[in-house]
């Protein structure tokens, strides 16, 4: 089954949230970016899960981390840029990401 999901990973002890996200998206891309947010914030299976608008980007995209590692003709990561509207009409996971952008309340965190 394909599906999108956005970068992420685990907080690690002694850093914030917007640390962990800095760092997940540098490892799993070779971005780097400032966030800022929280834009949402989801209880999704028994973890709080955070996710934030990304106010700039630097580099070139290049798979990383364990995506790289795992990534095979069965198990294919792809890194692809999709405008924030465009991605309630995808097969985007967590579903109550996608829900919550289907409101387009990202319009008005972003705004």
């Amino acid at each position: 089954m394909d599906y999108d999901a956005v970068p992420g990973g685990t907080v690690e002890p002694g850093e914030t949230p917007e640390a962990a996200a800095i760092r997940e998206i540098e490892e799993e891309t070779g971005l780097a970016v400032a966030v800022e947010g929280p834009v949402l914030v989801l209880q999704n299976q028994g973890r709080e899960e955070f996710y934030f608008r990304a106010a700039a980007a630097r580099g070139e995209p290049v798979l990383g981390g364990p995506e790289a590692r795992r990534n095979s003709p069965g198990n294919v990561y792809r890194l692809e840029w999709v405008d924030t509207a465009a991605l309630a009409g995808r097969p985007l996971r967590p579903e109550a990401l996608r829900e919550w952008l289907k409101g387009r309340a990202w319009e008005e965190a972003a705004g």
